[in-house]
C-alpha cells in the first residue's frame, strides 16, 4: 500500500509539473497582454505626453484660503460630496505647450464638472465631453481667456486635471477602453466557466465563485465608466455591486476553504461581515456618498485581511492546499490594498494603481478556473490510477474479475450487434494446491506469473486474458466460434503440457469452453463453461471439454453448427461421417416443431451415430491407436445416454430442446475433445 501511494504521489507530482508548465505559458501570455496595455498607458501618462496641471504649478488661488497647488473644499452642493473649484493661469498654461488643447479629469467617478471663464464681466460656460471616453475632457477654444475656472464635485481627493493634445488623448483613451474591455471580457469568460463547471460537476462553490465574479464584473462596469460610454447611462449601483461582491467573496471563501472546520473563532468574523454587508446593501443604491465610499474602503481592507489570514491559517494546518486559489486571492487582496491606498492619496497616483483591481480580478478568475481544471485533472488521474489498481491483478498484471464485471456486457453487446461469434475458455492449473504445499507460496506465485505470460504469448491481441481467481484464468475470444476456440484450447493445453517451469518442472491445465449464443444470459453462460471445466477435471485432468449447451431458441442454431475445415482430421471416411452427422443434426433442429417427424429423425440420427462409432473404432484399430480402449468406453457411455434420451422422449419426460442440447454434446463436443486426441494420426497438429 505504501508503494502504491508513492507511485500515485510520484505520478501526481509529475502531472502537476506538466500542468504547471502548460498553465504558466498560458498565464504568461495573458499577463503579457494585460500588463503590456497597462504599461503602455502608464508610459503615455507619465513620460511627458501628459502634463499634470497641479504638479506643474498651474493652479492659482481662486480665493485667499487657496494656495498654489491646493484644492478648495466646500459643502455647498451636496452634503456628502466635496466641491473643488480650480483656477488656472490659462496664458501661462497655453504658453507652456502649443499642443495642449485638451484638459481632462483623470477619474471616472464624479458628480458634476463645470468649466467657465469671465469675459468683460460676463460668465462664459465651457462643456466637458462626458460620454465618448472613459475620462471627461474639455476641448479648449482657440482664444483662451486669462483665467479658467473648473468646478468638480466628487468624493475622490487624489485626482488631477491633465492636459495634452487631442490626438494623444484619443490614443490614450482608446487604449484604456480596449484594456478595460479585454480585462472584463476575461472576467466574463471566467463567469461562464464557473457556470459550466457547476453544471458539469454539481459543486455549488463554483457557482458562488461565478456569482462573485459577476458582482465584481458589474462593479467594474459601473465604476470604470463603461456603462456611460457603451449604454449612455450612469447607473447609481456602484456601491451595491461593491458590497455584493464583498458579500459573495466572503460566502465563497467560507465554503471553499471550509472555514468552519479550520478555526473555532475565525468563523465568527465571517458571520459578522455577512451580517454587516447584508444590512448595508439596501442603503447602497445611491450615486455619491462619502460615508458609503469610506465604508467601501474599510470593507475592502477587512475582507482582504480576513481572507488572507484564512489562507495563511490553512497553509499551516493542512498538507495540501489549492495553490492556484491562493495565488489568485493574494493578487486580488494586494490589488485591493494598493487601490485603497491610492484612493486615500497615501501613495502617489499611477494608472497602474488605479486599475490594479481590474486586472487582478481578471487574473484571479483565470487562476481559480485553471486551478479547478488542474484539480479535476489530478482527481481524474488519481481515479484512473486507483481504477487500474482495482481492475488489475497485482501479481500477474492481468485484468481481474472486477474488470470483467464492468466490461463483460460490452463483449456480449458487440457480438449481438454485429452478429459475431463469441467464445470463452476457463483454464485451471491442475493440482496447483500441491505446488503451494510442496514448494511454498512464493513458488506458486511465480508459477501463476509464468503461466499467465505463457498463455498471453499464445493468444491474439484481440483476445482478453483475465485472472478469474486463484489458479483459474478466463480467456475471452471475440469473433471466435466453436472451431477456433477448440483449436486454441488444445494448443494451450499442449503448450503448457510440454513447457518446463523453472522450479516445479512440468504442469498441466484443464480447460472448459463454451460458445455464447444470442439471448443467453451471462450467468448461464459462465455456469456453462464452469460446468465444462468441472467435467474436464473429473475426467482425469489435462483435458479440454467444450460445453455446447444452449439456453435459447433452437431455431437460431443452424448457422452455428456449420461444418468447418478445423473439424477435419484428414481421414476421408471419418470427416465425411462427421459432416453428415452435423447436417442431420441441423435437419433435426428444423423439425423441432413437428413431433412425429422429429421423433423419426431423432431415431435415425441415433442409428447413424452408432454406425459412425463402429466405423471410427475400426479405423483407429487399423492405426494401432493407443487410446482406443478409452475411446470405446466413451462411445459406449454416449450410446447409453442416447438410448436413455430416446426413452425419455417417448415418455415425454424431457423436452426437444434438451434432446438437441444432448446431441450437440455427443456429436460436436465429443468430436472436439475425445476425437481430437487421435487427429495426430492423420494430421500433425503443432
Amino acid at each position: 500500500m505504501v508503494r502504491e501511494r508513492m507511485e500515485v504521489n510520484k505520478k501526481i507530482f509529475s502531472d502537476k509539473v506538466t500542468a504547471f508548465i502548460s498553465i504558466s505559458v498560458v498565464l504568461l501570455a495573458m499577463l503579457a497582454i494585460v500588463f503590456g496595455q497597462v504599461f503602455v498607458l502608464n508610459r503615455n501618462e507619465s513620460q511627458g505626453d501628459f502634463i499634470s496641471l497641479k504638479d506643474k504649478g498651474h493652479y492659482i488661488a481662486a480665493e485667499e484660503s487657496i494656495t498654489t497647488g491646493d484644492w478648495k473644499s466646500s459643502r455647498e452642493s451636496l452634503p456628502d460630496v466635496l466641491s473643488y473649484t480650480v483656477k488656472f493661469d490659462s496664458q501661462n498654461f497655453i504658453n507652456s505647450s502649443n499642443d495642449n488643447k485638451v484638459i481632462f479629469y483623470d477619474h471616472q467617478n464624479y458628480q458634476k464638472l463645470n468649466a467657465f471663464y469671465f469675459q468683460q464681466g460676463k460668465k462664459m460656460n465651457l462643456n466637458f465631453v462626458e460620454d465618448s471616453f472613459i475620462y471627461p475632457y474639455l476641448i479648449l477654444p482657440e482664444e483662451i481667456p486669462e483665467n479658467l475656472y473648473i468646478t468638480v464635485e466628487s468624493i475622490v481627493k487624489n485626482h488631477d486635471f491633465k492636459s495634452t493634445s487631442l490626438s494623444e488623448f484619443t490614443t490614450f483613451s482608446n487604449r484604456l477602453f480596449s484594456f478595460l474591455l479585454f480585462s472584463l471580457g476575461i472576467i466574463f469568460a471566467m463567469i461562464l466557466s464557473s457556470i459550466t463547471l457547476t453544471l458539469l460537476m454539481g459543486e455549488k462553490h463554483f457557482l458562488l465563485h461565478g456569482a462573485f465574479l459577476f458582482a465584481a464584473f458589474m462593479q467594474q462596469l459601473t465604476g470604470t465608466g463603461l456603462c456611460r460610454i457603451i449604454l449612455k447611462v450612469n447607473p447609481s449601483t456602484y456601491y451595491l455591486w461593491s458590497f455584493l461582491s464583498f458579500f459573495l467573496m466572503i460566502i465563497f471563501t467560507y465554503r471553499y476553504l471550509k472555514v468552519k472546520e479550520t478555526s473555532r473563532y475565525l468563523k465568527y468574523f465571517y458571520y459578522a461581515h455577512i451580517i454587516l454587508l447584508l444590512g448595508l446593501m439596501p442603503f447602497s443604491i445611491t450615486e455619491f456618498s462619502e460615508m458609503l465610499y469610506l465604508l467601501t474602503l474599510v470593507f475592502a481592507i477587512t475582507v482582504t485581511l480576513l481572507i488572507i489570514s484564512t489562507i495563511v491559517l490553512k497553509l499551516f494546518k493542512e498538507d495540501t492546499f489549492p495553490i492556484y486559489f491562493f495565488v489568485g486571492a493574494l493578487m486580488l487582496g494586494l490589488s485591493i490594498i494598493v487601490l485603497v491606498l491610492n484612493q486615500l492619496d497615501i501613495i502617489g497616483y499611477s494608472i497602474l494603481f488605479e486599475y490594479s483591481f481590474t486586472y487582478a480580478l481578471a487574473l484571479e478568475g483565470m487562476f481559480f478556473t485553471l486551478g479547478i481544471f488542474d484539480e479535476v485533472h489530478q482527481l481524474r488521474r488519481i481515479n484512473e490510477h486507483y481504477f487500474k489498481l482495482a481492475i488489475k491483478d497485482q501479481l500477474t498484471g492481468l485484468y481481474n474479475r472486477y474488470f470483467l464485471d464492468v466490461n463483460i456486457d460490452k463483449y456480449f453487446s458487440r457480438a449481438k450487434r454485429y452478429n459475431e461469434p463469441l467464445a470463452m475458455l476457463l483454464v485451471d492449473i491442475d493440482h496447483f494446491k500441491y505446488v503451494n504445499d510442496d514448494y511454498g507460496h512464493d513458488t506458486g506465485d511465480a508459477v501463476l506469473k509464468e503461466i499467465s505470460q505463457l498463455i498471453g504469448e499464445n493468444i491474439r491481441t484481440s483476445d482478453l486474458l483475465i485472472r478469474w481467481g486463484g489458479e483459474e484464468f478466463l480467456i475471452i475470444l471475440p469473433r471466435t466460434g466453436i472451431d477456433g476456440s477448440s483449436y486454441l484450447a488444445e494448443k494451450l493445453r499442449r503448450t503448457v503440457e510440454n513447457y518446463s517451469f523453472e522450479t516445479v518442472g512440468h504442469l498441466t491445465i484443464s480447460i472448459g469452453g463454451g460458445k455464447w449464443f444470442q439471448f443467453e444470459k451471462s450467468d448461464e453462460f459462465f455456469k456453462k463453461i464452469d460446468d465444462a471445466l468441472y467435467k474436464a477435471k473429473e475426467s482425469g485432468r489435462n483435458k479440454f471439454v467444450m460445453n455446447l449447451s444452449y439456453y435459447g431458441s433452437m431455431k437460431t442454431l443452424e448457422n452455428d453448427l456449420a461444418w468447418s475445415d478445423q473439424y477435419k482430421c484428414y481421414q476421408e471416411i471419418i470427416d465425411r461421417q462427421h459432416k453428415q452427422l452435423i447436417d442431420d443434426l441441423n435437419g433435426l433442429i428444423e423439425k423441432i416443431d413437428y413431433s412425429k417427424n422429429f421423433e423419426n429423425a431423432f431415431n435415425k440420427l441415433i442409428d447413424q451415430i452408432i454406425e459412425h462409432f463402429q466405423s471410427e473404432e475400426e479405423i483407429l484399430y487399423s492405426k494401432d491407436y493407443d487410446g482406443l480402449i478409452d475411446h470405446k468406453e466413451e462411445h459406449q457411455r454416449l450410446v447409453k445416454e442416447l438410448q436413455d434420451s430416446k426413452s425419455a422422449l417417448l415418455e415425454e419426460s424431457t423436452s426437444k430442446e434438451q434432446i438437441i442440447q444432448h446431441l450437440i454434446d455427443v456429436i460436436i463436443g465429443h468430436m472436439l475433445t475425445y476425437d481430437y486426441d487421435f487427429y495426430y494420426l492423420f494430421k500433425n497438429i503443432s
